[in-house]
């Protein structure tokens, strides 16, 4: 389907200076495993809380190394995102083929990464301080006598709107960077109606990728371990005995790095068919009226 998950898989692997651009993705991702798998290792636990704990608490230079990458890996995600909407702008209105093939949606790795980062940060400030009040007060509604029930579909109708128009409303800011046309906390219900239907399709699209996705990377990482338990086994020494500590961060670095890196990829193709629904049910609706 063009302008779909395929589509923007193909578009994320083309164009110019492509390897640098993934080898930066590739070393994000390492840079948020690496404290995760020293996390995991010294609590002995997989469990996000220890983790959590360990990065943000017990050690929180860790803990600031992740959420920089975590901010570098969201700035780039809205670049894409803006990249992805004028590329779509460009095939409908352009004629020449070869200008709109040139246009490249995977952002440069430069420092205009940074540009409008205020305004992002700002942004994700004022929403998330929407949907907060918008699910407090729904939730509140259980707790009135009598209507419990009718509180708690309200409540499921309530986070179904925001899983639902979240992605839209935050690829209308990375159009043009616009925090004042995108602050209407109203927006969440003018675009349901208009994407609701395409949003379904491609939620129930994204949850079967993912779940492939799981299951291969399950399988996978099973393998791995199951060998080199099986090695370690053979030749004495245990996963977690001392010696060992070195190889094992790097193993399970390695590993969630690349898991990391393929689901960074699975959610720039999500935001890839985002963009073309935005463009199709709003942007282009809204320029005909």
């Amino acid at each position: 389907m063009a302008g779909g998950f395929f589509e923007g898989f193909k578009k994320i692997y083309t164009g110019k200076n492509i390897f640098p651009k993934h080898l930066f993705l590739f070393l994000l991702s390492l840079l948020v495993s690496l404290p995760c798998a020293i996390a995991a290792l010294a609590n002995n636990s997989g469990s996000q809380a220890d983790i959590y704990r360990y990065i943000y608490l017990e050690y929180p230079l860790l803990g600031i190394i992740c959420t920089i990458i975590s901010l570098i890996i969201g700035l780039y995600m809205i670049h894409f995102m803006h990249n992805s909407i004028k590329y779509l702008i460009w095939k409908d209105t352009q004629s020449d083929e070869e200008k709109i093939n040139a246009l490249d949606i995977m952002p440069d790795i430069n420092l205009k990464l940074f540009n409008h980062f205020w305004k992002w940060i700002g942004f994700c400030i004022i929403w998330i301080i929407y949907m907060i009040v918008f699910i407090l007060l729904v939730v509140s509604s259980c707790f009135i006598p009598g209507f419990k029930i009718p509180g708690i579909i309200l409540t499921f109708c309530a986070i179904l709107t925001i899983y639902l128009t979240i992605p839209f409303i935050f690829t209308s800011f990375a159009k043009n960077y616009s925090i004042k046309e995108n602050i209407s906390p109203l927006l969440m219900f003018t675009y349901l109606p208009k994407i609701f239907t395409s949003a379904i399709v491609l939620y129930l699209k994204f949850i079967g990728i993912s779940i492939l996705y799981c299951i291969v990377s399950s399988i996978i990482t099973f393998a791995i371990f199951f060998i080199i338990g099986l090695i370690a086994g053979l030749s004495g020494y245990g996963l977690h005995s001392a010696s060992n500590i070195s190889e094992n961060v790097c193993l399970i670095t390695l590993i969630t790095t690349i898991m990391l890196y393929f689901s960074l990829i699975i959610g720039l193709a999500f935001y890839y068919a985002v963009a073309n629904i935005y463009h199709k049910k709003i942007n282009t609706a809204s320029e005909n009226n």
